[in-house]
């Protein structure tokens, strides 16, 4: 297992990406704005994350922690940053359960932002996946939050810069 996980970072660092020129501003005035401080380990984790964004490596993180330790504030802040860079984001759960609250987190962060989120969940219609697809395409969804849909339906992402799978 070490050395296929070896291996497959020597991979990785082959593969080649944009680099992600976010608006670090815009994140800071959001972060100022959360109704808590961030802990050390969030903050350690964040700008860890902000780092790889810069590099024209493909990222492979793991973020780990007890249940309400933070994860998910991380990962909003994250795409956030990966947004204002012009990218999109998609971000997938185990369960519909998850992603609908995982959503309405974001939603809940990101609406004053103007941060354009949809939800994909095998239980839409046809017609409104459809939609959602052409949306990816087109550019006017930002983030898209779902369960293993994601990987399931044909989606054209615009520009996918940025996946959590939780």
């Amino acid at each position: 297992f070490a050395l296929r996980m070896e291996s497959l970072k020597k991979l990785n660092q082959t593969i080649v990406t944009k680099e992600k020129q976010y608006d670090i501003e815009l994140v800071r005035k959001f972060i100022s704005t959360l109704p808590f401080v961030l802990t050390g380990d969030q903050q350690l984790a964040t700008n860890d994350i902000f780092r790889d964004l810069k590099k024209p490596n493909q990222m492979n993180r793991l973020l780990q922690g007890d249940v309400s330790s933070g994860k998910t504030i991380v990962s909003i802040i994250a795409s956030l940053a990966v947004v204002t860079a012009n990218f999109q984001v998609a971000i997938m759960s185990p369960t519909l359960v998850l992603a609908k609250q995982h959503y309405n987190t974001f939603k809940k962060y990101l609406d004053p932002y103007n941060i354009q989120i949809r939800l994909l969940t095998s239980d839409l219609s046809n017609k409104a996946k459809k939609l959602i697809n052409e949306e990816l395409k087109n550019d006017t969804i930002d983030i898209i939050i779902g369960t293993q849909s994601l990987i399931q339906e044909k989606l054209d992402f615009h520009n996918l810069g940025f996946v959590v799978i939780d």
